[in-house]
């Protein structure tokens, strides 16, 4: 749709898609976006990685969401092909609001997208401080709310630990309440609005990415990349890491969503020794090659 979504009116820019003869089809990048997808009489396929308010029914309550889930399930009955990323989400998207026909999903694991130069990045401004990072959205499901619950205890082992996010901690209340709560002002560092050079400057400054999201709609893109740079990965065990590492995903630090005391734990080990956690988790970034044929 992005080359016609610069037209005043986003129906008539449908009506110019059914006009046009050259278009064959049209994938449709997100659930609720574009409602005016639903005009088309081209044949489509919808892009849905994930469908959190499944999953976090209190914080999608409201109107917006159920608009949005609306909207959603009118473009799901539509689509010919429903695209995501992992087996996880293929069989719990039919029991969703969104109701998708379980024989129009298909699975295609996501890929590593970062440039193969973005790792280009000396001279760019990192923090002095060890500091921990993860770049994520604040949403309900990447619980920040929790990770500076770690890293307050953190800081009761190694006070000069940092956390580096990219995020406005206003979107979500229960992380900007937290962090005025834990009186962390001065030890969280918001980065926004970074290139690929600047991500990648940040995942080889860190000391470790602390990954505390308790469900993603596929491999998380921040583990595969903190592993391309070489950054040690701290991270929850979800079914979406375990899915695409198979027998690999052991080479990582993981633990079990939410649990304080584990998190902790691995985190101080990761940084006392970043060295063996950066030999022993390279079996999990092969792995990953191997399966996107890198």
């Amino acid at each position: 749709l992005s080359g016609y979504v610069r037209t005043p009116a986003r129906a008539a820019c449908m009506a110019d898609i059914n006009a046009d003869p050259s278009v064959r089809m049209v994938i449709v990048p997100h659930y609720y976006h574009f409602p005016e997808a639903a005009l088309l009489r081209k044949p489509v396929w919808l892009y849905l990685p994930d469908f959190i308010p499944h999953f976090f029914p209190d914080d999608y309550s409201d109107c917006r969401a159920v608009r949005n889930a609306s909207v959603g399930k009118t473009l799901a009955r539509k689509a010919a092909r429903v695209l995501t990323n992992s087996r996880y989400t293929r069989d719990y998207l039919p029991e969703t609001a969104l109701r998708v026909p379980a024989e129009r999903i298909r699975v295609l694991p996501l890929p590593l997208l970062v440039p193969a130069d973005a790792g280009a990045a000396a001279g760019l401004d990192v923090p002095a401080s060890p500091y921990l990072f993860y770049p994520t959205q604040n949403r309900p499901n990447k619980n920040l709310a929790f990770a500076l619950a770690v890293l307050k205890e953190l800081r009761r082992h190694v006070p000069a630990t940092r956390l580096v996010l990219t995020c406005r901690i206003d979107d979500y209340g229960p992380a900007a309440r937290a962090l005025k709560d834990l009186e962390l002002q001065g030890a969280v560092e918001f980065r926004r609005g970074l290139d690929d050079r600047g991500l990648q400057a940040l995942y080889r400054g860190a000391a470790a990415l602390l990954f505390t999201s308790s469900f993603e709609g596929n491999f998380p893109p921040q583990v595969f990349e903190a592993l391309a740079a070489g950054t040690p990965v701290v991270a929850s065990d979800i079914p979406m890491i375990r899915e695409a590492l198979e027998g690999a995903a052991d080479a990582l630090a993981l633990c079990p969503p939410l649990d304080l005391a584990a998190f902790v734990t691995r985190t101080r080990e990761t940084l006392a020794d970043p060295g063996a956690a950066r030999r022993r988790q390279a079996a999990a970034l092969d792995a990953l090659r191997a399966k996107a044929g890198d």
